[in-house]
């Protein structure tokens, strides 16, 4: 992998505060890619004037604005409008470390035929530097055997910002799906788990910025990527099947606790039934759990991410 091998695509929806900060990022890379591509999804605020400025200024950026479609589609946009083998993503939000580009191709020189590459990445929050769990030993640079279930046991495995894929790879799998606005990444790191070659590195490579706890808000629409493997569980093998019952399971008790303790009574609703289709045992565990008070669920909340500051 050269870096002309690489683009990088941006997908832009009102972050005037930090799309700057996240296009400087990949400017200072030591190893710089072919491209950067931001693609707008319609913004409202002083985003576009930016990006636009940033494009003038610099040769290597291309800015396409759209009417708002949704990051799904502005993603895939910029995944057609590539014109390298490998893209990665970067959330406009998040920044890269400046040796991104040199742990990349580092992993690619390990393992030259994955289909996505992943990197450790950590997050600046309201409670300090967090080091999101991957279930990986420390230092570990190749090939993630049995993808599925080693990402049930550590969600810091994959990030959107923190991967590259081949073209070919992403457009094999569908892209992402467009029209669904929660679950959507997921649903993609799962369809990559089982249909590719997935290779990671524990150095941290990108810093993404979390927005507060107490502000995120479940979204009303269903789970996409829960409903689509329900759905379609039947397609896989056993041991495949296996797998994405316990992410899954695993990954609703997660949404579930959140939506809890954000009174949201309907997204509630929707992850029993889901978790009732693929566990009549945890569905239980689930349904008693009803009875215990939300700031049960706040505490183990706040343990949970506690545990995680480096």
């Amino acid at each position: 992998m050269n870096p002309s091998d690489v683009s990088v695509t941006i997908s832009l929806f009102n972050k005037e505060h930090s799309i700057q900060r996240a296009v400087d990022s990949i400017l200072k890379q030591k190893l710089q890619p072919k491209s950067i591509i931001i693609i707008d999804d319609g913004s409202t605020d002083n985003s576009s004037e930016i990006a636009k400025n940033l494009s003038s200024e610099h040769p290597a950026i291309k800015y396409i604005y759209q009417d708002n479609q949704g990051v799904s589609v502005a993603r895939n946009r910029g995944i057609e409008e590539s014109d390298t083998d490998f893209i990665c993503l970067l959330d406009a939000d998040d920044v890269w470390e400046p040796n991104y580009m040199v742990n990349l191709t580092e992993l690619y020189k390990h393992v030259d035929d994955a289909d996505l590459y992943c990197l450790a990445y950590q997050m600046y929050s309201e409670y300090g530097m967090l080091k999101p769990k991957v279930a990986l030993a420390a230092n570990f640079k190749g090939v993630v055997e049995n993808f599925i279930s080693t990402y049930s046991k550590g969600y810091g495995l994959i990030h959107t910002s923190a991967i590259c894929f081949r073209k070919t790879f992403i457009q094999k799998i569908g892209g992402f799906p467009e029209g669904e606005n929660f679950g959507e990444d997921l649903y993609v790191w799962l369809k990559a788990g089982l249909e590719g070659k997935i290779a990671f590195t524990d150095n941290i490579s990108v810093t993404l910025y979390k927005e507060p706890v107490n502000s995120i808000k479940r979204r009303e629409h269903h789970p996409f990527h829960v409903s689509y493997f329900v759905k379609n569980l039947k397609n896989y093998s056993k041991v495949e099947q296996s797998a994405l019952k316990e992410f899954l399971v695993k990954n609703i008790y997660l949404q579930w606790a959140a939506a809890k303790i954000e009174k949201n009574s309907e997204q509630k609703q929707t992850l029993r039934r889901y978790c009732y289709q693929l566990s009549r045992s945890r569905w239980l565990i689930l349904l008693l759990s009803e009875l215990l008070p939300s700031k049960i669920f706040v505490l183990l909340r706040d343990r949970r991410i506690k545990q995680r500051l480096r």
